[in-house]
């Protein structure tokens, strides 16, 4: 309507002979009415695809130094669907020597009124999330990114601990060149939430662990203790009654188990040790370790002990306590603490407890290897067979003192079923679930074959098929107690089937499926 009223307007100025400044005015405003036509008639979806394809790339053919070669653009992935684009935005952040390329994904939608675009960037962490948007250089972005086009509807914000962009941008705003310059812009900020968010995610971290460096610390967050102690222990984390703020275990180069445990005005670094079902042993290995940290503590702790979990009796740990509300710790003193804990001082715990609970053991064998039991409690078993079946208990009618269900190098399926009155040692293979009953006979029988020459003595094993589970080949072995069998025959026959021969009768038994099967 108005491209048609100022095509008269012009008309008229020219018969009438007008003023030629109101003449200027009428043709210039008919040249930006016809410029921006496409915009207000219908938009034609190859318009807008050819801007979202051109901007993709002209905002930056390269990464700096994304690639040895500089070969990762900034969009990737250009992909069309019915009025959308999805697409990839990628990033380079420098990693020390290296530069790592981030990349995630986007979508544009559009219609005949408008285009939106969507984007989420990369997870920050946690604990500095609500750190980063405050961070200079994303203040910097941020302030840019909204500044540059006010008829954009931009917003940036946090959503799961990511940046999230969404931008809404109407055609009645401008031509297809605005739409092209709006893209890229729009671009533009994505990659810069990337590279910048990874940035202000590790300085905001940096910062704030040497703020709290010169801070006196009564009283502490999870998020701040990561930080502090330069240790990001979020997936570790684990609800428990006895933390106040937060609990974290994990275990160290595979074999130190650590704690850490927050009560807010209090800290408490923690090593703990398997010692096993037996009370008497748990006790005189508590006053080991109650010995040894008297004469050796830790730099800084309020205090120092020694406590059996409550829950299974058979855990001990040793803990070194930090009560901050007192004001005597600083930041940086807690943190040299736990580094001396955790890096030092629990190296020298865990090599002379772990010595002095070795000869807690060996004494205690040396005194009951020769009894011959008539009945074996579920609480001596995993010292009598020497094997940790902490965490591996299952359910059986039988196993009245225990029963137990483990793999063994990935391959072995054990059973270990203690009725008291006998021990039955299991390992078990599948063969194919439309094994017949024929096949699944003939391969017990090679397997049996086998064990007639070459057993576990002086216990006989055989092979059976699985009750119940046609499809399993059982291999088993009963040992009764009544008397007649030492606890070091016990253990020897253990040890020799699962570790020792245990490697053997795989090979026998997958070979008899293969062949009869």
């Amino acid at each position: 309507m108005y491209t048609h009223l100022l095509t008269h307007l012009a008309m008229f100025s020219r018969k009438k002979k007008l003023p030629s400044m109101f003449r200027i005015f009428t043709l210039s405003a008919l040249i930006l009415m016809i410029s921006s036509s496409w915009i207000h008639a219908e938009v034609k979806r190859e318009d807008v695809d050819f801007s979202v394809k051109d901007a993709g790339k002209s905002v930056g053919e390269t990464l700096a130094g994304a690639n040895e070669d500089g070969s990762q653009p900034i969009i990737t992935n250009l992909e069309p669907g019915s009025w959308e684009w999805t697409m990839t935005v990628n990033g380079g952040v420098r990693d020390g020597d290296y530069v790592r390329t981030l990349s995630y994904p986007a979508k544009l939608t559009y219609d005949t009124q408008k285009v939106e675009f969507v984007f989420m960037g990369a997870p920050l962490r946690p604990q500095v999330a609500e750190l980063v948007l405050e961070h200079k250089g994303m203040k910097k972005g941020l302030k840019a990114w909204h500044k540059k086009y006010s008829d954009i509807e931009l917003n940036i914000g946090l959503n799961e601990n990511r940046i999230y962009l969404s931008a809404v941008w109407n055609y009645a705003n401008g031509s297809q060149n605005d739409l092209f310059n709006r893209l890229k812009h729009i671009y533009g900020a994505c990659h810069g939430i990337l590279v910048w968010g990874a940035t202000a995610d590790r300085e905001a971290w940096e910062d704030r662990q040497k703020e709290l460096d010169k801070t006196v610390v009564t009283s502490i967050t999870n998020y701040d203790m990561m930080m502090l102690f330069d240790h990001d222990l979020i997936a570790f984390q684990e609800e428990k009654d006895f933390a106040k703020v937060g609990y974290f275990p994990y275990l160290m180069n595979g074999e130190r188990h650590h704690e850490v445990i927050n009560n807010g005005d209090e800290l408490i670094f923690s090593q703990w040790f398997y010692v096993g079902d037996d009370p008497a042993l748990v006790q005189e290995v508590k006053s080991l370790a109650e010995a040894y940290v008297t004469k050796k503590k830790i730099k800084n702790a309020e205090k120092m002990h020694v406590v059996v979990d409550i829950e299974s009796a058979k855990v001990l740990s040793v803990r070194a306590v930090f009560s901050l509300a007192s004001g005597g710790y600083k930041g940086k003193k807690l943190r040299e603490a736990y580094d001396d804990f955790y890096d030092g001082y629990s190296k020298d715990l865990y090599k002379n407890l772990s010595k002095l609970l070795g000869k807690a053991l060996e004494q205690k064998w040396d005194q009951v290897k020769n009894d011959k039991p008539t009945y074996l409690k579920k609480a001596e078993l995993g010292f009598v067979l020497d094997d940790d079946f902490n965490g591996t208990e299952g359910e059986s009618e039988d196993g009245k003192e225990g029963f137990f269900e483990f793999t063994l190098d990935e391959k072995l399926n054990v059973e270990v079923t203690n009725t008291g009155k006998e021990l039955v040692l299991g390992l078990y293979w599948g063969m194919p679930e439309e094994v017949t009953e024929t096949q699944s006979a003939k391969v017990v029988d090679r397997v049996n074959a086998y064990l007639a020459k070459k057993n576990v003595k002086p216990f006989p094993a055989k092979a059976s098929v699985y009750p119940g589970y046609g499809h399993l080949v059982l291999i088993s072995l009963k040992i009764s107690l009544d008397g007649t069998v030492s606890n070091l025959q016990l253990r020897e026959a253990y040890q020799h089937m699962m570790y020792e021969f245990g490697d053997k009768l795989d090979k026998e038994v997958r070979k008899a499926i293969d062949k009869e099967t």
